[in-house]
């Protein structure tokens, strides 16, 4: 397998992984791989992509928000237990795409900035928590 090769077949692996995570809240583990392969420092631009699909469909399709009544408490649901599983992993994602804008490699700091502003692009138009009556930030 020639050089060009490998990292293309790694890259459709994440992305796979992505699409698996996506499309099951049982596939859970495939976030964990993705974060894992980014911290071991390979291929982190494919990392980078795959952790801006996941956290911008997540974003868009409202799976983290959890909305709160005035005076009344957050139900223990399970799935409200998953969206805080999720954001509390949202944050810690986040701060390694911030991490990645100080690698000496010039196309993971662009990359990893173009990751950090298009998911903050999406939490703007989609925002975790209501904040007063704006409908939204952007």
């Amino acid at each position: 397998m020639s050089q060009l090769e490998k990292p293309m077949k790694i890259s459709k692996q994440l992305r796979m992984k992505a699409q698996e995570f996506l499309s099951s809240k049982k596939n859970s583990e495939c976030l964990a791989q993705i974060v894992n392969h980014l911290e071991c420092g390979a291929d982190q631009l494919s990392c980078l992509l795959a952790l801006e699909l996941i956290f911008t469909t997540l974003l868009k399709e409202r799976e983290m928000f959890i909305e709160v009544v005035p005076l009344k408490p957050v139900e223990k649901t399970p799935q409200n237990q998953y969206k805080e599983w999720l954001k509390s992993a949202y944050e810690e994602c986040y701060t390694k795409i911030l991490q990645s804008l100080e690698n000496t490699s010039h196309k993971i700091q662009v990359q990893g900035l173009s990751t950090a502003m298009n998911i903050l692009s999406q939490e703007g138009r989609f925002p975790l928590e209501v904040k007063g009556s704006l409908d939204n930030y952007v």
